[in-house]
């Protein structure tokens, strides 16, 4: 996501945003940028196609939310959740509540 994306972003209201502020989009993306150096293993790869309608319409809606349980119990999470938590993130579910909404926000102005 471009600087202009982000300016384009905050500014939407609180219908599109949702309360988020240019700084929580800013950590946002730097976690996600630390986040994805972190490598993957073969079995931290689940494919979508495996899961039930419900399943992948809440990740569609939630998607960072909806990937907490999984996230947590990946070998990786401590070294994720550090990464977080030094972007300013209180914990994982603030992130991903960030994460959503921004996503939501960026889609809606897409």
């Amino acid at each position: 996501m471009t600087a202009l994306s982000l300016a384009l972003l905050v500014p939407a209201g609180p219908g599109l945003s949702q309360g988020l502020t240019g700084n929580q989009v800013e950590r946002f993306l730097n976690s996600i940028e630390k986040l994805n150096q972190i490598p993957e293993t073969e079995e931290d790869l689940v494919t979508d196609f495996d899961a039930d309608p419900k399943a992948l319409q809440e990740k569609m809606i939630s998607p960072f939310t909806s990937s907490l349980p999984q996230m947590r119990t990946n070998k990786m999470y401590s070294k994720g959740i550090a990464i977080i938590k030094n972007e300013g993130f209180s914990s994982d579910v603030e992130w991903a509540s960030v994460g959503d909404r921004t996503v939501r926000a960026y889609t809606a102005r897409t």
